[in-house]
């Protein structure tokens, strides 16, 4: 081998050594610079991390609860929206339904206050009469009846206790004949003729005073209407009503019983008696 090509071998082999080394040189600077790369992303992630953890800490992350706080308010709008709509539509049904039935509801109303007022009237006489009644050596039940709402006076009227022929009028004027007994004697009541077991009737307001029976008629109520007037019903059974208690016209008090001794030629009847204070009075004068 001559010189010189020795010389340009030489010359080779330096130029490739250059040529390793700086490809060396470039892949640890490279290198060097991926691993930098690599250490700043791992602290990059580690505080976004720690940013998440105190959003997570506080709620929710900033972008999670600006999405929620859009979704909710869209959520708020749509509620808001449907609501006036139920709210507008339930409004116009209620407004047809009361221009329909205004008449019929304030007719409803009113009747059911009457009701309710009567109601409550008649417990509160029934509770004032039980205060202030009193207990006679008889039995009987003696009632303030000036402290009730009761009024009765010559022009009132009342209903009949039963429907029925009348087979022996009030008389104190002149005797009448009583055919069981075989007699003549005045009459203080009215007998009406009725079947057994008719609902007898009250022919007026009033509180009972007694309840009671004897041999002549049998089973009998005494009820005050007011102002010193009062009605004697007899020849009663299963009597529904007790001393003290308020009655109404047309309540039911008891039923007809077969008659008493007294008056089996007379048949089935009603005995209906009315006294102002001590007087007898003709119930016929006030019957409608």
């Amino acid at each position: 081998m001559s010189k010189s090509q020795e010389t340009k071998l030489y010359k080779g082999k330096t130029v490739l050594a250059l040529a390793l080394g700086a490809v060396i040189a470039v892949t640890a600077i490279v290198a060097v610079q991926v691993t930098k790369e690599k250490e700043n992303g791992t602290e990059n992630l580690y505080e976004n991390r720690q940013e998440e953890s105190l959003d997570l800490a506080q709620g929710l992350p900033k972008e999670t609860t600006t999405g929620n706080a859009f979704i909710q308010a869209e959520t708020s709008i749509d509620s808001i929206g449907d609501a006036a709509l139920v709210d507008a539509e339930t409004t116009v049904d209620m407004s047809n339904i009361m221009d329909a039935t205004d008449e019929t509801l304030a007719e409803l109303v009113e009747r059911e206050t009457e009701i309710e007022s009567d109601r409550i009237q008649r417990e509160e006489q029934t509770n004032l009469a039980q205060e202030t009644e009193s207990v006679t050596d008889e039995g009987s039940v003696q009632v303030d009846v000036s402290a009730l709402a009761l009024s009765f006076t010559k022009e009132s009227r009342m209903s009949w206790p039963v429907e029925g022929e009348v087979i022996s009028s009030f008389s104190m004027d002149a005797t009448v004949y009583f055919p069981t007994l075989d007699q003549y004697k005045y009459n203080p009541a009215m007998l009406i003729r009725s079947d057994v077991n008719t609902p007898v009737l009250a022919a007026a307001d009033g509180v009972v005073l007694e309840v009671s029976s004897n041999e002549e008629i049998g089973e009998y109520m005494r009820i005050a209407l007011g102002n010193d007037y009062e009605l004697v019903y007899g020849q009663l059974k299963a009597i529904e009503i007790a001393e003290g208690e308020m009655v109404t016209k047309g309540q039911v008090l008891g039923y007809v019983s077969e008659p008493t001794k007294y008056y089996t030629v007379e048949g089935n009847h009603l005995y209906l008696k009315m006294v102002e204070g001590q007087e007898a009075l003709d119930p016929l004068d006030y019957l409608e």
